[in-house]
């Protein structure tokens, strides 16, 4: 869909003379080797359990196949959040708006569209006046 609409509209060119059509595509293109990647470990794992579904285990190799599942599993996990790190590797523009983001958050502003207000505290029994800012 994001290939087909980018095909609609002229061509656009980013900084370096690369078009904008040429980095989709390749970021789609790691993306899609991305899942593959991640995807593999599992895939393979499936296969193993259902061949060996109907053979007796120990429990030393159960605990062994629960392990290499949950890595299996995490493994699989980490397919959504690749796709951040493979934008990250194949968009400059990308990577110059993370670090702008980045850098906009350490800055230290001053608050806008606040009233300062000085309150005067008198307490009854002293004659000293504390002063809250």
């Amino acid at each position: 869909l994001t290939w087909h609409n980018l095909g609609q509209q002229p061509a656009t060119y980013l900084r370096g003379g690369i078009r904008l059509h040429d980095q989709v595509t390749r970021m789609l293109i790691a993306q899609s080797f991305g899942i593959l990647i991640t995807s593999f470990p599992n895939m393979i794992w499936q296969i193993y359990t259902v061949s060996t579904n109907s053979t007796i285990k120990s429990s030393l190799q159960l605990a062994q196949n629960n392990l290499i599942n949950t890595i299996c599993v995490l493994i699989g996990f980490s397919t959504h959040g690749i796709t951040f790190y493979i934008y990250l590797l194949a968009s400059s523009t990308f990577r110059k708006n993370v670090q702008e983001m980045f850098l906009r958050s350490r800055r230290i502003a001053p608050s806008r569209n606040v009233d300062l207000v000085q309150i005067t505290i008198t307490k009854p029994d002293q004659k000293e006046t504390v002063r809250i800012h």
